[in-house]
């Protein structure tokens, strides 16, 4: 029998009301000891007719599914359950929901390292082309940079990123000697990834959006990178979400329609967007100190400003 049957059935139909919608239903409080002694009447109940649930707010009686709200009115149980077993009861209909319907939990991504991977520190030509590039150690050790000496990406500097929890989910490879292919990533999605996200500090309220790895370690503080000038809807749903309130648009110098058109997504977010005029370079070329004071000349981007630019 489906719950709002039941109803129906055990109640007079001028008992009920609709709440707003079809889907949710109030009825008068089906615990007895649910009573406002100054009135001398007893409160609303409601159902939610498509999750099953139903809840008093006034004597806290609530559970998940016909087979608990039948338990109550036939007396079987005359407590109002603690909050604890309301979240556990709904948590078991929720589970019974899902397997119904087949969904299946997420996978989370674990990966393991490339063919002869090891720290970046353990080899001199990895460190001398970071340190080249005028990458502390610090931040090396920060990023967690690698490297490797067979196999695919033999002969890279390799950047890993992780989850909150430190497991790998992806990496990719910048190649220190003549190739036709400079950076090779693994191949799969990496659409929904934010390169050094696990890394920003929740205490400041900015984050720098850089196109690739090695432009997001050269910024360093709060920067992220895309792997690309393009951005995925994935990519953009979380980077909208960080909890900040300022960002800073970094691509390279040859994705200037690129970044004012990600910017342009962001401003439509009510997000305050500044962008960095790169000059036709990228961090890279740039260096940590000249990218910062870009940053801090960075324009702040309006709908005017956008207009200009589409303009010119």
């Amino acid at each position: 029998m489906k719950f709002k049957d039941y109803v129906y059935k055990k109640f007079k139909k001028e008992d009920i009301k609709l709440s707003g919608n079809t889907e949710t239903l109030r009825i008068t409080c089906i615990n007895k000891k649910c009573e406002d002694r100054t009135k001398g009447t007893k409160h609303k109940l409601n159902i939610d007719l498509k999750t099953g649930v139903f809840h008093c707010f006034r004597c806290g009686i609530a559970g998940a599914g016909l087979r608990k709200f039948i338990e109550i009115i036939e007396g079987k149980t005359h407590a109002p359950i603690t909050v604890e077993q309301f979240d556990r009861d709904l948590s078991d209909f929720r589970k019974k929901i899902a397997a119904a319907l087949e969904i299946k939990a997420p996978k989370i991504r674990k990966l393991d390292y490339p063919e002869s991977y090891v720290s970046a520190f353990e080899s001199i030509y990895a460190m001398n082309y970071i340190r080249r590039r005028k990458i502390p150690d610090e931040v090396t050790r920060k990023f967690k940079l690698g490297w490797c000496v067979s196999g695919k990406y033999a002969f890279r500097v390799m950047f890993p990123s992780f989850d909150k929890h430190g497991n790998l989910i992806y990496y990719g490879g910048r190649a220190i000697l003549g190739t036709n292919t400079k950076m090779l990533n693994i191949e799969i999605d990496k659409e929904d990834l934010l390169y050094g996200s696990e890394f920003l500090d929740s205490k400041k309220d900015f984050v720098v959006v850089t196109e690739g790895p090695f432009s997001c370690i050269t910024v360093n503080e709060n920067a992220v990178a895309l792997y690309s000038k393009h951005i995925a809807p994935k990519q953009m749903i979380k980077l909208r979400n960080l909890p900040v309130k300022k960002y800073y648009i970094m691509l390279d110098g040859d994705a200037r329609a690129e970044a004012i058109k990600l910017a342009e997504n962001l401003l439509k977010f009510d997000k305050k967007v500044f962008l960095v005029n790169m000059d036709k370079k990228d961090p890279n070329d740039l260096g940590h100190a000249e990218c910062w004071k870009k940053i801090e000349n960075a324009d702040e981007i309006t709908e005017k400003y956008i207009l200009l630019e589409k303009i010119s």
